[in-house]
């Protein structure tokens, strides 16, 4: 999860003879509490999970997911 990625996006000098550059950054943890499935078998997919996080929190843009059981 320590990933990083370079973007130069609303990047501002911070020391420019040395090539420094700022950029704000956030990160946040979401931690959700899944109902008990009521039928064997039945599931529920990480990937629907992700997309509907996505589309509640845009315009912000969610760059990682980690799912853990």
């Amino acid at each position: 999860m320590n990933e990083v990625e370079c973007c130069t996006d609303d990047v501002e000098p911070f020391y420019e003879p040395l090539g420094l550059y700022v950029k704000p950054c956030a990160r946040v943890n979401i931690t959700l509490s899944l109902p008990q499935l009521k039928q064997p078998g039945q599931s529920i997919s990480n990937w629907d999970l992700m997309e509907k996080i996505k589309k509640a929190v845009s315009p912000i843009q969610v760059c990682n997911f980690l799912c853990l059981l």
